[in-house]
């Protein structure tokens, strides 16, 4: 169920009919157990810009780029360097393929 709802929120997105933090604060708390804090939704939205701009621009070099964790953040990702994450695990731990998917799509003019 976990990624179908993530489908249907990423979708929601690429509508125009769900804020992205507002469906990333969603995806972290109802598709992770335990849930994940909203905290983190900066990080991910960062991760997914980073990550449709990688294969968009077929720029490899990009997936190994270093987001900032936020501080004082329960629970704290495990893969974390001196409180960074690279974006290919951060798409990997909080599963943000779909979101990923859904801004290649916007970035390219899709549904229009």
């Amino acid at each position: 169920m976990g990624h179908l709802q993530s489908l249907a929120l990423a979708g929601g997105v690429v509508e125009g009919w769900l804020d992205q933090s507002f469906a990333l604060a969603m995806h972290l708390q109802s598709n992770h157990y335990p849930p994940l804090p909203a905290a983190y939704v900066g990080l991910c939205e960062d991760a997914i810009a980073e990550a449709a701009q990688a294969i968009v621009n077929d720029d490899d070099e990009r997936w190994g780029n270093l987001l900032p964790v936020p501080e004082d953040v329960d629970p704290t990702p495990a893969a974390m360097v001196d409180g960074h994450i690279d974006v290919a695990t951060a798409v990997r731990i909080f599963h943000l393929d779909a979101f990923v998917d859904a801004a290649i799509a916007e970035y390219l003019g899709f549904p229009d």
